[in-house]
């Protein structure tokens, strides 16, 4: 994150094409090494994604465009729209692949394999390859601190930290219901259940979108949202895991999901300051990767994971509510500072 703040984030986004279009190739290889290999690679790559392409887009929407912040969460719920749409199609696109070529091994290779669960892989190449020549054709570059031999101050403010709670406890607790709805519903046809996830954070995002043309900000219903996810995965362990209470919580908490993301994209840009966005982004991410491995590798069972995750999304919904005030009470003040300057400019 500080790198990408000081020597550019399209660059750094550029840098995640390619880390994971290597990570994408390591998959024909049944070599250990090149394997984990990959997995690094990857890994980097996904702490790229979640910090670099939101801080470029908030960057050139407020600095570049001189956008209004309204606009901003109008792109930040079309982004995540199309994620979600694009999720499903990748998804079926995926399973195509999967079945039309079985997986073979190269000729006159030891280790080299193409086809069946390789296929998926090249399609991402082929996507990220596209990807990476948009970026490099259209997009500007823009930076948070541009002198690379000095390193931007962390901000002080309290509310840019709690927000780093807030998101650290949320997505920690999705990262938890990622690993264990599998075990959960073991006789359902996975592929239809991630189509009812995507459809349902579809209709999170849609309804961030219809937030976003009324008078209440994300920030205002963000708690009562972060508040509806942990009851409906409360509401699963309660009910033993039983098939129709689980798909039904499920679904539930991946619409808030929906509006989440967009929601806190929004919040995110309003608190956090432009000279460090990519640095504190991936700082929100240390104690969200270690509650998700102090969990995993503590072996907790799928019930306590399950309680785990929603005892977080209370925590986040908690933290949330000082966070909304605190932004009214600046937006209010703002607009009163707006009004009184108004007669001396006359």
């Amino acid at each position: 994150g500080h790198l990408a703040d000081r020597f550019g984030r399209r660059l750094a986004c550029q840098v995640y094409c390619l880390l994971y279009i290597s990570a994408c190739i390591t998959k024909h290889f049944n070599v250990y090494w090149i394997l984990i290999l990959g997995r690094i690679t990857a890994g980097i790559a996904t702490s790229l994604l979640f910090s670099v392409f939101e801080s470029w887009v908030v960057s050139e929407m407020l600095n570049t465009h001189k956008a209004e912040s309204s606009s901003l969460g109008k792109i930040l719920g079309l982004m995540y729209f199309t994620n979600y749409t694009s999720a499903i199609a990748a998804g079926l696109v995926s399973q195509s692949l999967v079945t039309w070529a079985p997986l073979t091994k190269m000729p006159s290779t030891e280790h080299l394999y193409w086809g069946g669960s390789t296929l998926p892989y090249d399609a991402s190449i082929v996507s990220l390859a596209l990807g990476l020549v948009i970026m490099s054709l259209k997009w500007s570059e823009n930076f948070g601190q541009k002198n690379a031999k000095a390193r931007a101050p962390l901000p002080r403010d309290w509310m840019v930290w709690t927000l780093g709670v807030v998101c650290a406890c949320f997505e920690s607790a999705m990262y938890l219901f990622v690993f264990n709805y599998t075990p959960s519903l073991p006789t359902s046809p996975m592929g239809l259940v991630f189509t009812l996830f995507m459809l349902a954070s579809m209709s999170g995002a849609s309804l961030f979108s219809l937030v976003g043309k009324t008078s209440f900000h994300p920030a205002d219903v963000l708690p009562l949202v972060l508040l509806l996810a942990a009851l409906a995965l409360a509401f699963t362990a309660a009910s033993d895991f039983s098939f129709y209470s689980t798909i039904c919580g499920y679904i539930v908490f991946e619409a808030t999901a929906g509006f989440y993301w967009p929601a806190v994209g929004s919040l995110k840009s309003r608190v956090v300051p432009e000279e460090s966005r990519a640095t504190v982004y991936n700082m929100y991410r240390i104690p969200l990767n270690t509650i998700v491995v102090v969990v995993l590798a503590g072996g907790v069972d799928l019930e306590n994971s399950i309680i785990i995750a929603a005892s977080l999304l209370g925590i986040s919904a908690s933290l949330s509510v000082p966070i909304a005030f605190a932004l009214k009470r600046r937006s209010s003040a703002a607009a009163e500072a707006r009004e009184s300057a108004e007669p001396l400019l006359t």
